[in-house]
């Protein structure tokens, strides 16, 4: 499948950006020469390509980590791991996360998805662990559809715990966080789809955001956010006019009605159709409003 997958992200260049993460368990981390090989072969597999790793209380093991992290940054790879993904005020992928990458000086990006423990932990010691992931290059990814249906579930009880990390808070701290989507349609996730505006208005009603166009479409649209340094800003002069229009959608109501839309590509439409208000010429009258 990695080869395979590099071919589509060749073919689709240009429309979309396809992104490689060998999701292996931690423990098989644990054979350092197992971890250099690993690093080795996804460096060597083209560009697009992280090393990843998942991480929970069930396989925590500090060494492994230290392993995956040294490997990374041996073969100069970002990172990106499925960590914490449990309501377990005990897990501590991401503080061994922080603490690692403190250690080792690393610097690359690391991506961590789900990190639902930090709901479940005290606030002082949850809060004091953000303050520590301020301080170096690792985004948050929250997984709404996901984490709502896997966190706190038991059969034939209502779960009373939503499962979402604590977005609110690490966007304070100046935390790069980004919702989306992990398994869906799937065994483990039979409902969803990946789509980002999805995402985000399910989000915005779990976590109670305020004012989602405003203050967090950039959570869907900021994939600059999953690598090393900051991408330039949209709709700057000489951007590319790589775009989504929502003709139903407005800013108060965003994320909702966000159908039909138009996307565009380098200002080229490449799906759906502009509505005909749009293509006609203005009158006089309006030119003179």
């Amino acid at each position: 499948a990695w080869p395979v997958l590099r071919e589509l992200a060749e073919d689709w260049q240009g429309r979309v950006r396809l992104e490689r993460v060998n999701l292996s368990p931690l423990t098989l981390y644990a054979d350092r020469d197992w971890a250099w090989r690993t690093a080795r072969d996804v460096a060597a597999s083209g560009p697009g390509a992280r090393l990843g790793g998942f991480v929970h209380s069930t396989n925590w093991d500090p060494q492994a980590l230290t392993y995956l992290l040294q490997a990374a940054q041996a073969f100069d790879l970002d990172v990106d791991l499925h960590c914490d993904e449990e309501l377990n005020a005990g897990a501590q992928g991401l503080a061994g996360v922080v603490a690692t990458m403190t250690g080792l000086g690393f610097e690359g990006r690391v991506v961590c998805g789900h990190v639902c423990a930090l709901a479940a932990k005290p606030e002082a010691e949850a809060f004091a662990l953000l303050d520590a992931v301020a301080r170096l290059a690792i985004t948050l990814v929250a997984l709404p559809v996901t984490n709502l249906l896997l966190q706190d579930a038991t059969a034939g009880r209502t779960p009373r715990q939503r499962g979402l990390t604590l977005v609110k808070e690490a966007r304070e701290r100046g935390i790069p966080v980004l919702l989306a989507s992990d398994n869906v349609q799937d065994p483990f996730c039979p409902v969803g789809g990946y789509d980002p505006l999805e995402a985000l208005l399910l989000g915005a009603a779990v976590a109670q955001l305020g004012q989602p166009f405003d203050a967090w479409s950039d959570a869907v649209c900021r994939a600059d956010w999953l690598g090393r340094a900051p991408g330039a800003l949209p709709l700057t002069p000489g951007a590319p006019a790589d775009l989504v229009l929502l003709p139903e959608a407005d800013a108060w109501g965003f994320p909702s009605r966000s159908q039909p839309r138009l996307v565009l590509r380098a200002g080229v439409p490449v799906r759906g159709t502009p509505p005909a208000a749009w293509l006609r010429a203005p009158s006089p009258e309006e030119l003179a409003a």
